[in-house]
């Protein structure tokens, strides 16, 4: 076991998906008949865009950040929110130093693959980071307060799996939305959210008003000609939130360059990503066709390819002023938005993909979300600031640690009680997965016009 948590640790901390990603995509093109030098070329140019696409967001956030801490310090500082968030590197650091947690994620590999041979998932995730930081932790948790490795292996085991029921739900969106064909995304705190997102944006649908809009950068640019290109709605955007995080004008105009830059390329990063998918994509269809026909594998891949989105970046941007205003204001909160703000561009992806890029309308969503997020994040604080005290990133006595985007992990919180010993959690359990299920069918039925460029007359998405 120890050899095998080595293995991960250097591959996921060491090497990471820029290597891991083309390494798996060159085995699979293998099994699906590609010839080795064009399986080869096809992992590359994915690891190339990999490499692209982590640089640019590397930009966008590291800009983002103290600019987001700024603003947080000046307007919540003084409002006695007296838990930190450090950002979702912390508890993912943490988790890389607990062997049990790595066995967790390398017993969830072969989980996966019996998942699938059972026909009871599509997707295969071939990103590890991801797992890590999800059920791994998670899974660890469990275990540090139960002190039973098996009860934290099911609780590891069972939120994976239904994390990749999600994921298979909603690849067709991704599908669509991103143009990524037999794409979904597989990160836990990103697929969760689409549970509240997608009614609130169905809803949306039935009010004349919102079904008429389309304030998307398309429309903006097609309505604004040059001003509406991504290029300037990332200056007008770095220099409102530079004013509001008190930066000299050199660091507001730095700033603005800076998101322009990031809204300009990570669109062409992540094109270069889809070259070489585009040719796995033709030889996985043409191997199911011979020896699964019917059979459909999603490839479960970082969230980190649709932040390439122009919507998205600009929701995130919009809603940075707007989530620390909700947590000063929030009944019940506690936290202060720090570290992961600029993470928001993974919390609100799929809200954005289900207001179908609309900006007002993600928004609005994104307002509705994110109680929830700083309310789930509030309880699981405890539990996640003690993973961080193990793991030694944390000393006894030290300010409540948590990281804000795991508050969308909405199951850390009663997985960790259930694990104390608490019964109420199974009916949580029950309950989530049956209104899960109960939305699953319903985007099941209206999948049609979820999908149509356009939001579908009242009477028909009903």
């Amino acid at each position: 076991m120890a050899g095998i948590t080595e293995f991960l640790t250097t591959l996921v901390n060491v090497l990471g998906n820029i290597v891991v990603v083309p390494i798996v995509i060159f085995i699979v093109g293998l099994i699906f008949g590609m010839k080795p030098m064009r399986a080869l070329r096809t992992g590359l140019v994915v690891g190339v865009g990999f490499i692209g696409v982590y640089t640019i967001l590397t930009l966008f956030l590291n800009n983002l950040t103290p600019v987001a801490t700024a603003m947080a310090e000046r307007f919540g500082a003084s409002m006695r929110l007296d838990i930190m968030d450090v950002g979702w590197a912390a508890p993912f650091s943490a988790a890389m130093t607990f062997p049990i947690a790595l066995s967790y994620v390398a017993i969830g590999v072969v989980f996966n693959l019996i998942l699938i041979a059972l026909r009871l998932t599509k997707t295969l995730q071939i990103t590890l980071a991801e797992a890590v930081f999800g059920q791994g932790l998670i899974g660890y948790a469990a275990y540090s307060i139960s002190g039973s490795y098996w009860v934290g292996l099911a609780v590891a085991l069972g939120i994976y799996w239904c994390s990749l029921l999600l994921a298979d739900w909603q690849q067709p969106y991704v599908e669509k939305y991103f143009g990524l064909k037999g794409i979904t995304f597989t990160n836990l705190g990103v697929n969760e959210i689409g549970l509240i997102g997608y009614p609130v944006a169905r809803l949306l649908d039935k009010i004349p008003f919102f079904r008429k809009t389309r304030f998307t950068p398309e429309y903006i640019q097609e309505k604004l000609g040059v001003v509406g290109d991504p290029i300037f709605l990332g200056v007008v955007f770095g220099v409102i939130l530079g004013i509001l995080g008190s930066l000299p004008w050199t660091g507001v105009v730095l700033l603005a360059m800076n998101l322009a830059a990031a809204l300009h390329l990570m669109p062409k990063m992540v094109g270069v990503i889809m070259e070489g998918f585009i040719q796995l994509q033709e030889a996985s269809r043409d191997f199911l066709q011979k020896r699964a026909k019917g059979r459909e594998i999603y490839l479960g891949l970082d969230p980190a390819l649709g932040t390439g989105n122009t919507s998205i970046l600009s929701t995130v941007m919009i809603m940075i002023p707007i989530t620390i205003l909700i947590a000063i204001l929030l009944p019940g909160n506690r936290v202060l938005p720090l570290g992961d703000l600029p993470g928001l561009v993974f919390t609100l992806m799929f809200v954005v993909v289900f207001n179908r890029g609309d900006l007002l309308r993600s928004v609005i969503t994104s307002i509705v979300v994110m109680p929830f997020v700083l309310w789930s994040a509030t309880l699981l604080a405890p539990y996640m600031h003690n993973t961080l005290i193990e793991a030694g990133l944390v000393e006894q006595g030290a300010v409540t640690s948590v990281s804000m985007v795991a508050g969308g992990q909405f199951y850390w919180y009663p997985a960790a009680r259930l694990a104390e010993g608490q019964l109420w959690p199974i009916a949580f359990f029950v309950l989530a997965i049956g209104v899960s299920a109960l939305i699953i069918i319903w985007s099941r039925r209206s999948l049609k016009a979820d999908l149509a460029d356009e939001p579908a007359p009242a009477a028909a998405s009903a």
